[in-house]
C-alpha cells in the first residue's frame, strides 16, 4: 500500500490529528529516555506530516506543540541539569527552527507543483507542435530543413539506396513475412 497516495487523500483534520498523535508519542519517548538522549529532531517528523499533507499552518501548530510538550518533558524531568533558562531558551530555538522548516518545506512543496504543472504544460505543447526527428526544429509546412550540405548529400544517398533495394526485393522473389528467398521460381523458399 503506498502511504503517500494514502495520506494525500485524507481530510486536513485527520492529518492533523496523525501528526498530533505521533508528535506525543515522540513526547513519551522523550519523557522515558530523559535529559541523557535528545529527541529533538524526531519533533521534525510530525512537522513534516502536517507541512506537506496538511498545509504549513497546521505545521506551524505542530511545531507549537512539539515546544510545549518539550517544556512539559523538562518540568516532569527527575534531574535537572541545565539552569532552566537555558533550556527554556534551547526550547525557543528549537520552536524556532521548527517552524523554518515549516516554512521551508511548505516553499519546497508549492515549487514542485509548480514545476509539475510546468512540466505537464511542455508535454502538451511538445504534443501539439511538429518537430523534426532528427533535428529536433519546429517545422513548417515544408520538410525537415538541414544545415549543412553533408546532411543533404546523406539524404540524397540514402533514398538512392532506398530506390535500389526496392527495385532488387521486386526482381528476387521472397516471403513477405519470413524473408526467404525463393532459388527458381518453382522451388521451396530458403534463407
Amino acid at each position: 500500500m503506498d502511504i503517500d497516495a494514502y495520506l494525500k487523500r485524507q481530510s486536513t483534520l485527520f492529518i492533523i490529528a496523525v501528526a498530533l498523535i505521533v508528535n506525543l508519542c515522540i513526547g513519551y519517548i522523550d519523557y522515558l529516555t530523559g535529559y541523557h538522549f535528545h529527541m529533538s529532531a524526531f519533533y521534525l517528523i510530525p512537522v513534516f506530516l502536517a507541512v506537506w499533507y496538511a498545509n504549513v499552518f497546521a505545521g506551524i501548530g505542530i511545531s507549537t506543540m512539539s515546544a510545549v510538550i518539550m517544556v512539559f518533558v523538562y518540568f516532569t524531568s527527575v534531574k535537572h541539569h541545565r539552569h532552566m533558562l537555558v533550556q527554556l531558551w534551547n526550547i525557543a530555538l528549537l520552536f524556532v527552527i521548527y517552524n523554518i522548516f515549516a516554512f521551508v518545506l511548505s516553499n519546497l512543496k508549492l515549487a514542485l507543483a509548480e514545476r509539475r504543472e510546468a512540466l505537464s504544460k511542455v508535454r502538451t505543447l511538445t504534443d501539439l507542435v511538429p518537430m523534426c526527428v532528427f533535428c529536433k526544429k519546429v517545422l513548417d509546412n515544408s520538410d525537415c530543413h538541414f544545415d549543412s550540405e553533408d546532411e543533404e548529400k546523406l539524404v540524397v544517398e540514402l533514398r538512392e539506396s532506398l530506390s535500389k533495394v526496392k527495385t532488387l526485393t521486386a526482381l528476387i522473389p521472397s516471403c513477405a513475412s519470413c524473408k526467404r528467398v525463393q532459388n527458381d521460381f518453382s522451388g521451396p523458399l530458403s534463407q
